[in-house]
């Protein structure tokens, strides 16, 4: 155990020591330190409860660690439940040792439920042993610029990559009265009934994928008969000079559907200029249908875990999409005034 260590809430002191350690432990530039980050997670959303709800460990008083949670609304039969998602764990590598356990712990205290979107290796052995459970999510990858790809990934190792801007990218807003189909679709488009899956409102959805000051997303439609009837969510970020195209939330109603929605997800993506197209679910049948259309599914993936208090109570089958807790690869707004 790493000695002087001390845990706290962040505060309205604390917040300039938190950016600053932000920046020099996700990197310059990293949505983690920005502002808009903490003032959309803990002011602007509808679930918020203040910039308090974000755990940092303190040195001597230093910022050396900080856990963030995002509260969802969450379904079990028919009562909701409001859980954080636990995210963004980071601590000063020679405190560590002991720290980093302590730090998650305090992140799900006294809380019903918990959720940790992805974690591997030591830190999911962690979680295991403080009594999560581990909850698949399937990653399904497709190429949109292959030859485009290969060249800009050699000139990323080359160091002759250029700027790392996107063309079209701009979050979405939905015309009136579309938000309220979208979460109806959202709440009922499972492949089969759930026994815990995200329970969305339209102040929360508007929220989380709309707001100004949160990450940017892209909104793609289907209808039928003038009809909703699919939608998905993207978010869009760059890895090893690559602009990756992620889709962090997504619904159809019918199998056919679902292969024209991603048509039209697939073209949308290569008009903003991504390489590649990644999708994501936890729910099994959904991704079933990935593997059946020939997408290739990326190996590799960190796997996200469930805390509840009550064991004898536990979900038996857990559905999520990847937007209730994770958003690494989305661009953030401007920073907040």
């Amino acid at each position: 155990m790493v000695p002087n260590i001390a845990f706290s809430p962040l505060t309205a002191e604390l917040r300039r020591d938190y950016l600053a350690f932000a920046e020099e432990a996700f990197g310059p530039g990293s949505y983690q330190a920005n502002p808009a980050y903490l003032d959309w997670l803990y002011q602007r959303s509808p679930l918020a409860m203040g910039y308090e709800d974000c755990r940092l460990a303190l040195r001597d008083g230093i910022v050396v660690g900080c856990i963030h949670r995002m509260r969802m609304t969450w379904r079990q039969g028919e009562q909701s439940v409001v859980l954080p998602s636990v995210h963004n764990t980071m601590v000063r590598p020679d405190c560590r040792e002991g720290a980093g356990g302590l730090l998650i712990a305090q992140s799900f205290r006294g809380e019903q439920y918990a959720f940790v979107p992805g974690a591997e290796g030591a830190v999911a052995e962690m979680l295991r042993r403080l009594g999560f459970k581990g909850q698949n999510i399937t990653w399904w990858m497709l190429w949109l610029r292959p030859l485009a790809a290969a060249g800009t990934l050699v000139r990323t190792r080359l160091r002759l990559a250029g700027s790392q801007r996107t063309s079209g990218l701009q979050s979405s807003v939905p015309v009136a009265g579309e938000i309220e189909e979208l979460v109806d679709l959202a709440n009922r488009g499972w492949s089969s009934t759930p026994d815990f899956r995200p329970w969305w409102n339209s102040g929360l959805f508007l929220w989380r994928y709309f707001d100004p000051y949160g990450p940017q997303t892209v909104l793609v439609s289907l209808r039928e008969a003038g009809e909703l009837c699919g939608y998905g969510l993207m978010s869009f970020g760059w890895r090893h000079g690559l602009l990756v195209a992620r889709v962090i939330d997504w619904r159809a109603n019918q199998r056919d559907q679902v292969v024209r929605l991603f048509s039209d997800i697939r073209d949308q993506a290569s008009r903003i200029g991504a390489h590649v197209l990644l999708v994501g679910s936890g729910d099994t049948t959904l991704t079933e249908w990935f593997g059946e259309a020939g997408w290739k599914e990326k190996r590799g993936s960190a796997q996200s875990f469930l805390y509840g208090r009550d064991r004898s109570n536990y979900p038996a089958r857990v559905s999520f999409m990847p937007s209730v807790g994770d958003y690494g690869l989305e661009a953030f707004g401007p920073a907040s005034p």
